[in-house]
């Protein structure tokens, strides 16, 4: 079973399916609602069911949400030893919005974490690093500290995406938001190279 090293945001995501996006401050009905983590938690999630084991690397705070973030990575056997459980932080939430042609809405609360995390660990028992960018200073802190392990290290290039970080990893995956923020050009082709 390959270990995997995942370092970013932990999220509750309040999904619902709906015919179109929302036009007008009014009730609107789901076809379909789901009740899901986020983020980097997410990830993890897809890492163990496809048959690895996540280690992840989080701030959840100690609060109702953080508790059911929690039990749902605890459900999914989910290792926390090197995740923060926090009394000062508020948990990150979304309602998500997608309609029948895939497009989405996002509406996020969420905080920046301004403490620091402690990275005395033995980087070299993982296989592989998933890292996003909602950290920044963490996941740059980390990179550095394993750039002379010659093993996968996977970017979800998200905002705070700095070339640095780039350069110290093996494999980039932009999000459109993501490639237009780091390159200013709202071309995917050119954004891309």
């Amino acid at each position: 079973m390959k270990k995997i090293f995942v370092n970013g945001l932990s999220a509750l995501d309040f999904i619902h399916k709906v015919d179109e996006i929302p036009k007008n401050a009014s009730k609107y009905k789901a076809i379909e609602s789901v009740i899901s983590v986020g983020g980097a938690a997410h990830a993890s999630i897809a890492i163990q069911r496809l048959g690895g084991q996540a280690y992840l690397s989080s701030v959840i705070g100690k609060d109702e949400i953080g508790q059911i973030i929690r039990k749902k990575l605890f459900d999914e056997k989910i290792n926390l030893e090197y995740s923060i459980s926090s009394d000062i932080y508020n948990s990150s939430f979304s309602s998500i919005f997608i309609d029948t042609k895939g497009e989405r809405l996002v509406v996020n609360n969420r905080e920046d974490f301004k403490e620091k995390f402690k990275f005395n660990y033995n980087f070299d028992i993982f296989d592989g690093f998933l890292f996003d960018t909602r950290y920044p200073e963490n996941t740059l802190k980390i990179l550095k500290k394993i750039k002379n392990i010659n093993k996968p290290k996977l970017l979800d290039a998200e905002i705070n995406t700095t070339l640095e970080m780039i350069n110290l990893c093996t494999h980039v995956a932009f999000s459109y938001e993501g490639l237009v923020k780091f390159t200013g050009d709202k071309d995917i082709k050119t954004g891309l190279k």
